[in-house]
């Protein structure tokens, strides 16, 4: 904010207080010109702060707050096997609570990592698999050949695997 109050000419109480505007007839007197040059300062003041309101809201449009990496973590999910024939087990992870790039997915205790895969709304989007690694939550996806997947909020997540698990933590973690 740009403050110009110490550039005003002060004003005194029976000094320089009572500004009469030039006429026809007489000039005016100092006064009068004071007055005029405190209330553009003000005017001035105003409509930069205006202006520089408009600009910083116009940034925030242009370049919103730095995305930061989130950890969801989405406890108590079972794998079961729909079907009953006891090859393909599948669990509902949950809702992707927010829009960015997946990078990783951890799950807890699994019994095969490797035959464990995510996809998103119901099977129709496969997550891809960059790299796997155990991590100390268990095993870790590193998701696709970028080291990213777009999700969009309210997606719905679910994993199949060949075992049947129970209690079973995942935890997303999403950069947006």
């Amino acid at each position: 904010m740009v403050d110009y109050s110490n550039k005003k000419v002060p004003i005194f109480s029976g000094i320089n207080d009572q500004p009469i505007a030039p006429t026809a007839d007489s000039g005016g007197n100092i006064s009068h010109l004071y007055d005029l040059y405190n209330q553009v300062l003000d005017i001035l003041t105003t409509d930069i702060t205006n202006i520089e309101a408009q600009l910083a809201a116009i940034n925030n449009q242009l370049n919103p707050s730095e995305p930061t990496l989130e950890v969801f973590e989405f406890s108590g999910i079972n794998a079961v096997d729909p079907e009953g024939i006891g090859n393909t087990f599948i669990a509902t992870v949950g809702t992707i609570p927010k829009t960015g790039k997946l990078q990783k997915i951890a799950i807890d205790s699994i019994f095969e990592g490797y035959d464990t895969f995510f996809s998103l709304d119901g099977g129709n989007n496969v997550l891809t698999l960059d790299t796997f690694e155990i991590a100390t939550e268990g095993y870790q996806w590193v998701i696709s050949d970028d080291g990213s997947q777009d999700v969009t909020q309210g997606q719905e997540l679910t994993f199949t695997t060949i075992s049947e698990e129970s209690n079973r933590t995942v935890y997303l973690y999403i950069y947006g």
